[in-house]
Formats: C-alpha cells, structure tokens, sequence
C-alpha cells in the first residue's frame, strides 16, 4: 500500500508502529507512578507518549508542504509543560508532584522520539526514567536524613476544638505542624481537619498518629507522606 495521501516519506505501518511503540513506552514509565497512586499513571503516561508521536508523525508526513516540524514539535513541549502543571498540589508552603509532572515531560520526549523512528533513543529513555523512579527511590530514603513531612486528615465530631487539642498534642511529643486547614463534609456535626506535619528523623509516624487519635472528639485519622 503506498504511502497516506498527502503524507511523504512514511508508510501508514511504519507509522502505526511509531505511535503504538509510543503508547507502549509510555505505558511503562506510568508504571511506577500507578503504584504509587499518583494521578498521572499509566493511561495518563501512556497517551501523553502516544499524542506526542502522532503529532510528530503528523509534522514529518507534511513536510515540504508548509508545515515545520519543528514548530510543531515546539508545540508538544509547550503543550506538555501546562498539562504537568496541572499534576503540582500545594499543601500549605508544601509542593507535591514535581515528579510525577517530570514523568508526563519525558514521556513527550520518548513519544517524540518514538515518532521520529528513533526507537534505541525511546528505548534508553524509558529504562532509564523507570529505572529512576522505581530504584532512586529506596537509595533516597537511606540517605535523606532530615524531616519527613506528612499530610495528616482527621474527622472530628462537634465543634473544631479537637484539630487543634490534637495539634498541640502532637507538637508535644516533637511533631512541627506547618498548616491546618478545615473542610466541609456536609454533616454539621462532623468536621475533616487536614494538617501538614513535619517529623524529625527516628521519629514514627504510628506514635503521633495515635497520640492524635487519643484526642477527645476524634473519630478517625489518616496520614500520608508527601512524596513528589
């Protein structure tokens, strides 16, 4: 079958191959953030790789006939740079996400890559984002020898008092509280308290959470730490 009409120098199974290798690798490297529970997994990854080799394709197919690939390939980077932007929380003066905006940013990359038919660069690109993000982990937390920090959620009955009697309690056995903020949900009775806690290093996580649960009027605790 002859190339795609109006498409130069690229066959439509030489392209097919492109955006699927595409997909698939960006499938991988959302494998690490889909275990950790970040909001930008494997689909996510996946169709960020995808879209970005399908708009390469698209750019090297027209050119000679007034398109730039490179503007278009200007476009993916821009494009791709808001949409990690929209992966970055704040808890308080605590950001949260700057890997996982980092892992959609790569995954353009290799999706480029992959649109271009440059599959080893795809290919080294993958292994070596996983690889970071899956085995640089571990070696970060033997060597990080610092405050961790926390975000803590509680629900309370009553009145708001018991957020802050918990917060002073938890500050009493050697806990920084950074930010409390209170939400809503939907039962006057019943109030959510969200607090940033830092803990200092041979601190434990279980001892001020339960210090807290031993609070008059709390209900339930949770806690996670904020990971980037």
């Amino acid at each position: 079958m002859a190339g795609l009409q109006g498409f130069t120098g690229i066959e439509w199974y030489d392209a097919a191959l492109r955006v699927f290798l595409g997909l698939l690798m960006g499938m991988i490297v959302g494998v690490e953030r889909e275990r950790a529970g970040r909001p930008a997994g494997m689909r996510t990854q996946g169709l960020v790789a995808l879209g970005s080799a399908m708009y390469t394709v698209v750019s090297i197919g027209f050119h000679g006939q007034g398109v730039d690939p490179s503007r278009i390939a200007a476009q993916i980077v821009t494009g791709i740079g808001f949409l990690g932007a929209g992966t970055i929380l704040r808890h308080g003066n605590i950001l949260q996400g700057l890997t996982t905006a980092a892992s959609v940013w790569v995954s353009a990359a290799i999706g480029m890559a992959c649109g271009l038919g440059w599959y080893p660069m795809a290919a080294i690109g993958t292994v070596l984002t996983f690889g970071t993000m899956s085995l640089v982990r571990p070696l970060e937390s033997r060597i990080r020898k610092v405050e961790r920090t926390f975000v803590v959620q509680m629900w309370v009955r009553g009145e708001q008092a018991g957020p802050v009697e918990a917060m002073r309690a938890m500050q009493a056995v050697g806990a920084k509280v950074q930010n409390v903020e209170f939400h809503p949900t939907g039962t006057p009775e019943r109030t959510r308290a969200v607090l940033t806690v830092m803990l200092k290093p041979g601190m434990h996580l279980e001892d001020v959470l339960r210090v807290a649960q031993g609070v008059e009027g709390v209900t339930d605790v949770a806690a996670g730490e904020v990971e980037d």
